[in-house]
């Protein structure tokens, strides 16, 4: 949508002041119809600015065969500060005119019966309080060059760091080594064995006094994570990864685990300093709404979701629009 006409004219809308010139966003209400979570957070902060607040997210069902095979479509309502002028709020609300996908005038929403208007606010009490824009902010934490990837038994963690390693060299021509660290444990053979020597990637097992390794990324397999409340294994890991200065510590969650599950796997990874979050097993996991309650009180940057056993692919990496969109299709909820 970069550079379309919609858009270049609703931005020269938007910059315009109270008083007709200036930077500030014009007051009021505005829409935007784009492809991706992380398209929205770019084109509100490119075309509007600081001030925009996002009301409202919602995916857009398709139409004909573009429900199936059309890119999926999220709706953003949002409105932008009102200015106050000797203490007195401003007259009226300029909107921003465009058309769709872009800038569109958000026309005055018909009343609600009672029943669906309380539902409606029910369904967007988690934008209006901003957890929706704060887990974009998350996931544009960016990904140290110096990570490791680490979790419970079962959930994953080496295929998932197959994916990772798969992106990172095949699609973003990237190049790197891999360290396994067992910390006293036995060393076992596994698929990131052949996989490394497949990508050419150097696998190494980690030991004391080691040389460090060159130019590009630093990938760590770990062993596995414990769940408890004195648990020693837990504090060799982050002991380890502090002395090592392995900045980015990637959770691996099985998303097909129970609740409780999950939330005693999180609280291991933060108290091991988990910086990122990766979900597997989605192809297991139908509902997938119970997922954003693990996302939210994570308070972790969500770096993938694993949505298949394969060892390159069967990733998504927008893991908000992916939990808006309905298993296997390109509709929303």
């Amino acid at each position: 949508m970069n550079g379309s006409p919609a858009v270049a004219a609703a931005t020269r809308r938007a910059r315009q002041g109270a008083s007709g010139g200036g930077d500030a966003a014009a007051p009021g209400s505005f829409r935007l119809v784009v492809h991706s979570a992380d398209e929205a957070v770019r084109t509100i902060r490119r075309e509007i600015g600081a001030d925009a607040r996002v009301l409202s997210v919602r995916s857009l069902p398709g139409s004909g065969w573009g429900r199936f095979f059309g890119r999926p479509q999220l709706e953003v309502i949002g409105e932008v500060k009102r200015p106050e002028i000797d203490g007195m709020p401003a007259s009226g609300a300029a909107l921003l005119a465009g058309e769709t996908p872009g800038m569109a005038i958000a026309e005055p929403a018909p009343e609600l019966p009672p029943a669906e208007a309380a539902a409606r606010a029910k369904e967007d009490e988690s934008d209006r309080r901003g957890i929706f824009p704060e887990l974009l902010r998350r996931a544009e934490r960016a990904l140290p060059a110096r990570t490791a990837f680490f979790g419970l038994a079962g959930s994953g963690c080496t295929s998932a760091l197959c994916k990772w390693i798969a992106r990172e060299v095949l699609d973003r021509r990237k190049g790197g080594t891999v360290w396994r660290v067992t910390l006293d444990r036995p060393v076992r053979p596994s698929v990131l064995d052949v996989f490394c020597e497949a990508l050419r990637v150097p696998l190494l097992s980690w030991r004391p006094g080691m040389p460090e390794p060159g130019d590009g990324f630093l990938q760590v397999d770990l062993p596995p994570l414990s769940i408890g409340p004195e648990n020693e294994v837990n504090r060799k890991l982050a002991a380890w990864l502090d002395r090592e200065r392995i900045a980015g510590r990637v959770l691996v969650l099985n998303a097909a685990c129970a609740a409780d599950s999950l939330r005693a796997a999180c609280a291991a990874g933060r108290a091991a300093g988990a910086t990122h979050l990766v979900l597997t097993h989605l192809d297991e996991v139908p509902h997938r709404g119970r997922l954003w309650e693990c996302l939210i009180e994570s308070e972790l940057a969500p770096l993938f979701l694993a949505t298949g056993p394969g060892l390159s692919g069967d990733m998504e990496e927008n893991v908000v629009g992916a939990l808006l969109r309905r298993p296997g299709s390109s509709a929303g909820f």
